[in-house]
This record gives C-alpha cells, structure tokens and sequence, in this order.
C-alpha cells in the first residue's frame, strides 16, 4: 500500500516497467512468472491443521468466513464475521470442512494446479509494482526549459493539476535539471529560515537524533522514547506546535533532526535530490533507493546522499535526446 516515483529512462518506458507487474491481478504475463510448488507442505497442513466455523441449528458446518457472515465494521475498522443467532462457533479440522485435499487447495488455501498436477501459484520474482501512472502524484515533476514540450499524465488522488511549464515526459534536452536544483535551493533556504524564526532565528540542537537512538540496542524502545522526547529541543518544539493555529499547521509533522546541519548544508542537500527519485528504471534495469514495503515502510535502504549522487551524475551523463518518464508506482 506505499506509492513510490520510479523515473524511467529511454524509449518505451511502459515495456521497460512491464517485466516488473506483480501478479496480485492475475494478469502478469505468463512469460514474467515463476510457480511455486506448495503441495507438500499444505499436505501436512491438510492433516493436522484446525479451522473456525459456525454451525447450523441442523448441525450443518459453514466457514466462519463465508462471505455470507461478513459484516461491515464502522469507520475506522474493517469487516467482521458474525456467528448467527442460534448458531454454535467451534474449532474443526480442516479436513472435515473440506472433505478432499482438492477443496482444501482450491477453496481454502486458493492455489491452483500447474500443467504437471502440482498444486502452488505463480509469481513474478522480480517484482516491484501492481499499478503504476504516468506523472500521478507526482504530476509536473519536470520543469521545463523555455519554449520546450513535454507530456504531463495523469493527477493521483487529490492531487493539484501540473503548473505551466512543468511536466511529466520529456527528453533530456528539453528539461531543466539546472532550475529544479536551484528552485528547490532556493525552497529549502526559505523553509530553513521559516522554521528558524519558530525559535528566534536559530534552530536548537538535539543531543540525541532518533535514528541514532533507535540503533542503540542497549536500551528498550521506551526509554528512546523518554529520552528523545525529554530533550529541551523537542519540548520546546511541542509548545511552539500547540501555541497556534498557524504554527500547528507548518509544525505538525516537523521532524526536527533532519535540521541539525547548517542552512547552505540542508539548502545543498535539496539541491542534490531536486530531481532524484525513488527508483531508477534504465535499459530495462532496475535499481533503487531501497526496498519498497508496504506502508512507505522501506528496508534495506542505501544512503540517501550515495543514491543522490550516483543519480545526478547518471542524468548528467545521459545523451541530450534521452527520454525522461516519471511515474508513480504502487506496491
């Protein structure tokens, strides 16, 4: 459920993206699958696993989890399974629920056969995306050079239509790397400064960053807690955030430790990562910041000012009638 940008450079960037489709749909080309065999471990399961279900005044046997006993949860809660007045809920085996390992597979587990008869599903092992938009909500990524065309796509949700001059496909030539590095220069002094005048024109220092606290396994997650929320920075912080309205909103989600370098090394660092996406699709390879996971939760992730570099100097080294997509990807 995370959403991430994958720039994708050279022609037919759609076939580039394609060998990578999840086969969450079930409509992966067959050419990008594997099938993974599962019949022997679910033989075992099938034998000494146990089941939920509601029975019947008759003493007929239903899963707990046919749709027919679903019911919707409120606002902030998913669907629930409701044993019917004058029904009884127990444990069973699987086997008796489903008579044979056939229905077992097919109705419980939701595997198929292979050509051979074996019983698994098939998966793309490269992976990276189940949907995939051009621009999206990164709609008007590129800033374009005076007099240059380029494709803008389509907006995600929610998401403000692309500016004049800025879109979403074009070729190099055509966009200005340099303007997106000095604008987002430019926004990160100002924003720099604006936060800096919250506390009288100074950022305070932190003593303890919460990344390094979380790599301290000498200590339990809630004394990190305590000991990164005692600190005078951060309550200082919170008092600021809960005085108005106005600094509520641009304070809200202020993560203080990514301000404790000076204002030309944050202003730098926008600059570096103006153009720098999640993930780089290239001659049909693809290379990335880290592992995408659900949630915007990302793992095995690679130092951001490395990525940053070897993305800017892969832009700076591309032929000047190279094509540029960017597109939002979700996982």
């Amino acid at each position: 459920m995370s959403h991430f940008t994958v720039m994708v450079i050279g022609n037919d960037p759609e076939k580039q993206l394609a060998p990578y489709q999840e086969n969450n749909m079930g409509n992966c080309p067959k050419e990008y699958l594997k099938f993974n065999d599962v019949e022997a471990e679910h033989r075992e399961s099938y034998s000494t696993d146990e089941t939920t279900v509601f029975v019947s005044p008759e003493g007929k046997l239903f899963s707990k989890y046919n749709d027919q006993f679903r019911v919707a949860g409120g606002l902030l809660e998913g669907s629930k399974y409701m044993c019917p007045k004058g029904w009884t809920e127990k444990e069973v085996p699987v086997s008796v629920l489903y008579p044979t390992f056939e229905q077992y597979m097919s109705d419980y587990c939701g595997n198929e056969r292979n050509e051979d008869g074996t019983y698994g599903y098939w998966e793309n092992p490269n992976a990276k995306w189940d949907w995939y938009l051009l621009g999206g909500r990164w709609t008007g990524f590129f800033k374009l050079k005076k007099g240059a065309k380029g494709i803008v796509g389509d907006t995600g949700i929610m998401t403000p239509t692309a500016k004049p001059g800025y879109v979403d496909q074009a070729r190099l030539r055509d966009i200005d790397t340099q303007g997106m590095r000095v604008e987002a220069k430019q926004d990160a002094i100002n924003k720099y400064n604006r936060i800096a005048s919250f506390f009288g024109g100074e950022i305070p220092t932190l003593e303890f960053k919460w990344k390094d606290l979380l790599a301290d396994e000498t200590k339990t997650i809630d004394e990190k807690r305590f000991i990164y929320h005692d600190q005078i920075a951060i309550k200082r912080l919170n008092e600021i955030r809960n005085s108005d309205k106005l600094a509520f909103r641009e304070l809200a989600f202020l993560n203080l430790d990514d301000f404790q370098i000076s204002l030309e090394e944050y202003a730098d660092k926008a600059a570096n990562e103006a153009m720098t996406p999640f993930s780089v699709l290239k001659d049909g390879k693809w290379s990335e910041r880290g592992e995408m996971g659900w949630w915007g939760i990302v793992s095995n992730e690679r130092d951001r000012g490395d990525w940053d570099e070897e993305f800017n100097k892969l832009i700076d080294s591309l032929p000047e009638d190279t094509l540029i997509s960017i597109y939002d990807c979700h996982i």
